[in-house]
């Protein structure tokens, strides 16, 4: 009872990011509210990126972004390209972003995918090209010190981003999502990475 349906909860999310450009703290009440705890992480990154205008991702699924790349799959406006390295990815939605009216995004895991990434999100950073990079994290509700692929991923792309992003709280994900690409977009181009 109360829940809004998807589409229904698309177009005020719409409506709000609509009103909302360069006020981003007016997006976040929304969010807040109990029904979209009922959305996964996944789905809200999926929904985020639809309502950008998002049409293409680039990377490779791994342990840490399964979920997203199901959703991608089920997106009717969204087309997850799979490619065979991170490298290639990235300087393919370098080539989207500077031959189209789309941001080239990159989906890929933590530690090695970024790695890997690296030139690619260097050559768009170096020419003022935006691009939107996902990374997926590392668990942080586990006791244990070290886990796979685990690194300090916005240390590392400090130098070659405009900014980096740690979504921790479910209700993050879509405003975070909105300001990285705001932020990607606007000013001096360049690319977001949100981990």
């Amino acid at each position: 009872a109360g829940m809004h349906s998807d589409g229904a909860l698309c177009c005020e999310v719409h409506r709000r990011w609509s009103h909302a450009v360069g006020h981003i703290d007016s997006v976040k009440p929304f969010f807040e509210e109990a029904h979209i705890m009922k959305k996964t992480g996944a789905w809200l990154a999926r929904y985020a990126l639809e309502q950008l205008g998002i049409r293409y991702t680039f990377g490779i699924p791994g342990v840490q972004n399964t979920e997203l790349y199901d959703e991608l799959n089920m997106s009717e406006s969204i087309t997850p390209m799979l490619v065979s390295h991170e490298g290639g990815g990235a300087f393919m939605a370098d080539g989207l972003s500077r031959l189209s009216d789309t941001v080239g995004t990159l989906v890929v895991v933590p530690a090695a995918g970024l790695t890997h990434a690296a030139s690619g999100i260097g050559e768009a950073f170096l020419d003022g090209v935006p691009m939107l990079v996902i990374c997926g994290g590392v668990r942080t509700d586990v006791p244990w010190k070290f886990q796979l692929h685990q690194m300090d991923l916005h240390q590392f792309m400090k130098g070659i981003t405009k900014a980096t992003y740690m979504i921790e709280r479910h209700q993050d994900i879509v405003p975070k999502l909105f300001e990285a690409y705001t932020v990607a977009t606007t000013g001096e181009p360049d690319r977001k990475s949100v981990v």
